[in-house]
């Protein structure tokens, strides 16, 4: 096996995960806050739905950008995502690390 250490890599990318919930289940909801990010060129590596355990259907989800936090366009879609009656909290910017893994020998 190949050891791979993360500090023999440089820095490439941030990203950021944020945390949203909607204002109510509804057709198309979920649609609305992935457009906020993919009309702005936003690209999106994680979305993982979670309970939130006041309802029956009522989730949040957590969402990784590739982007960080102070990039130019994250107000915007925090704008557009409270116009739309969404809560958005941000849990964090941290580094990404990409890792060229060796292709096996054939």
């Amino acid at each position: 096996p190949t050891t791979l250490k993360v500090k023999d890599h440089p820095v490439t990318k941030h990203k950021t995960t944020v945390m949203v919930t909607l204002p109510k289940d509804y057709v198309g909801a979920l649609h609305q806050v992935l457009a906020a990010f993919a009309w702005r060129k936003m690209n999106l590596s994680k979305i993982e739905s979670r309970p939130l355990k006041t309802g029956l259907g009522n989730y949040f989800f957590l969402i990784d950008v590739d982007q960080p936090y102070d990039h130019v366009l994250f107000p915007g879609v925090q704008a557009e995502l409270e116009a739309l009656g969404c809560q958005l909290k941000v849990l964090g910017t941290y580094p990404s690390y990409q890792v060229d893994v060796p292709s096996p020998v054939k």
